[in-house]
């Protein structure tokens, strides 16, 4: 509840060409300005009321397209920094940007007001209002300014301006999917004199997130800073330290083994991270602590902590199963050979342990959070166990009989295992750290396993059709001799002689391309291939089900409904 009252010290002030805009579509909006109000009243946060006073500026803007007879249709063509500031000297000072979406971001205008103790207004015909530091938010992955330059050179204005905390994002569907406008400190100089002041900035747009691929992305660069700073190539001492002593004090490693730790852990494992383009793992984590109504912003630097999980089991197993590529490069294993392999990706288990120190964390959740850890790491090597060990001694009954529901379970065993359990993981831990109830952290949990599930579902049908940009060899898993999905669906489809010849020719191990060819050709045709895809849409959807009856409607929950279909369509 905001009750304010609003009483002008100075007249009214008009913006722009005295008082009229344009937009880019001929489009003329009206806008005047009172810089400085007298405020009171009463502003309730939670069950209290507070009385405040202070002082407010006023902005008062209206328009109608250009052509009024056509039906509104919201586009968002114009990105804009919009600025207004008080300053200690009595002054007052008002300013926009406008850039054209439609024209690649193009300027389109804009200008800067003073406003003297006695109401003149003055243009700057000349200025620049240019941001500097960028901070990123968690919720959106949008990067916004957090600090400004402002120089008006003809009237010796030199202003630097910092948000006064980073956190003031707006997530709304009218400026989707968000805007930042916040409470801004000024000061420099101002016509000969030092000054400073306070103000209010809003920056909207300039958002190239225009689908889950690009959002994605946006995660994956973000998750990358988080694993450099973490793990960087060149540490300093204090970074080196923390990744290897103890938070009791005690110390393991010297100074002068750091090169060696460098190339024999860190260089290994960002080998493989670095090749990563969608965290997706890294923001299941964030989007749960936001979907129960926590807040994710002071856990952006966790974003290292699932995708230095997930490359740690890449890495092993990748020597398992003597691949040869990862992530559309040469295998580490082939690379640093396989001692240092194994080792590099049991340490990435460890190094995501750092992140559970930190005092953000109570201590009743800290130990939860060690806990669902362990359970984790546990369930993900059985399922790594049972992966390794095989199903080839299930083939021969299923092969004679034709009925492949027994395999098909143990598989479903497996891939819940080693991939679901992870996704549920994040997820519990996510709704854990954001406070959720029970019930939301349970559904949560449901619906990342069900997506985990289909995510690996998805994984063994395009090894066979074939990965985006090669990152693996098409029927890989066929010359590993694996019983996967496809291949257990098929028992259940194909007759005798065609099922006898697949189960022969994956004990081969074949590496001829026309062999893994027909194999593929045969799970195809009988349609063990859509079947699969059929089976991960109706896992992810029944789940969804479940988790949309629970879980309040929020920006968050589109984003983990946008996310399952988006696992779906894996490529």
């Amino acid at each position: 509840m905001c009750k304010l009252s609003f009483i002008p010290l100075t007249k009214p002030v008009r913006h722009g060409d005295d008082g009229v805009i344009s937009g880019i579509r001929k489009e003329e909006m009206f806008y005047y300005f009172i810089p400085k109000c007298e405020v009171t009243g009463e502003i309730q946060i939670g069950n209290t009321i507070y009385e405040v006073e202070g002082s407010g500026w006023y902005d008062h803007e209206f328009s109608r397209p250009a052509d009024e007879t056509s039906t509104f249709e919201f586009k968002h063509e114009m990105d804009w920094n919009w600025i207004a500031l008080q300053l200690d000297n009595g002054y007052q000072l008002s300013g926009y940007d406008l850039f054209d979406n439609t024209k690649n971001g193009e300027h389109a205008g804009g200008n800067i007001i003073i406003i003297d103790t006695d109401g003149k207004r003055t243009n700057a015909e000349q200025y620049s209002f240019i941001p500097e530091k960028y901070w990123t938010s968690a919720r959106t992955f949008i990067s916004y300014p957090v600090s400004w330059k402002i120089e008006i050179p003809q009237l010796n204005i030199f202003l630097s301006i910092t948000a006064d905390f980073p956190e003031q994002e707006f997530i709304t569907i009218l400026s989707a999917p968000a805007f930042w406008e916040g409470s801004i400190s000024a000061e420099g100089k101002f016509m000969d004199t030092e000054v400073s002041g306070q103000g209010y900035i809003e920056r909207n747009g300039f958002s190239t997130k225009t689908n889950i691929e690009s959002f994605l992305k946006a995660v994956g660069d973000t998750t990358q800073k988080s694993v450099e700073s973490l793990m960087p190539l060149d540490p300093s001492d204090e970074q080196f330290h923390k990744l290897i002593n103890s938070p009791l004090g005690v110390s393991f490693l010297s100074t002068a083994d750091k090169e060696q730790y460098v190339s024999s852990v860190i260089k290994p494992i960002r080998e493989i991270v670095d090749r990563s383009k969608k965290a997706w793992r890294s923001y299941v984590f964030l989007a749960c602590i936001d979907s129960v109504g926590g807040n994710s912003n002071p856990f952006m630097d966790w974003l290292a902590m699932p995708e230095l999980i997930h490359t740690g089991s890449l890495i092993v197993d990748d020597v398992q199963d003597r691949s040869d590529t990862r992530r559309g490069g040469t295998a580490l294993h082939h690379l640093y050979g396989e001692a240092l392999a194994i080792n590099a990706g049991n340490a990435s288990y460890f190094i995501s342990e750092l992140f559970m120190h930190e005092p953000k964390l109570p201590d009743n959740i800290r130990i939860k959070v060690y806990e669902l850890y362990f359970e984790m790491m546990r369930a993900a090597h059985a399922g790594q166990a049972m992966d390794i060990s095989g199903l080839h001694d299930l083939m021969p009954e299923t092969v004679n009989k034709g009925n492949s529901s027994t395999l098909e379970n143990r598989i479903y065993t497996i891939h819940r295992l080693k991939t679901a359990t992870p996704a549920c993981t994040l997820a519990k831990l996510g709704g854990l750290i954001g406070g959720g109830k029970p019930e939301e952290i349970e559904a949560l949990s449901s619906f990342l396993e069900a997506i985990g599930v289909a995510y690996q579902i998805m994984d063994d049908v395009l090894n066979l059709e074939g990965y985006e940009n090669n990152l693996k060899d098409k029927g890989e898993d066929i010359t590993a001799g694996k019983i996967t999905m496809p291949v257990s669906k098929a028992m259940g489809l194909m007759p005798l002689n065609q099922r006898e010849y697949v189960w022969e020719t994956i004990q081969t191990l074949p590496t001829d391309r026309a062999v893994i060819a027909s194999v593929i050709h045969l799970l195809q045709d009988c349609g063990a291939i859509e079947a699969c895809r059929q089976e991960a849409d109706e896992l992810v959807e029944t789940a969804w089900k479940k988790l949309d009856q629970i879980l309040p409607d929020s920006f968050f929950k589109v984003r983990l409904r946008a996310f399952g279909w988006y696992a779906l369509k894996k490529e």
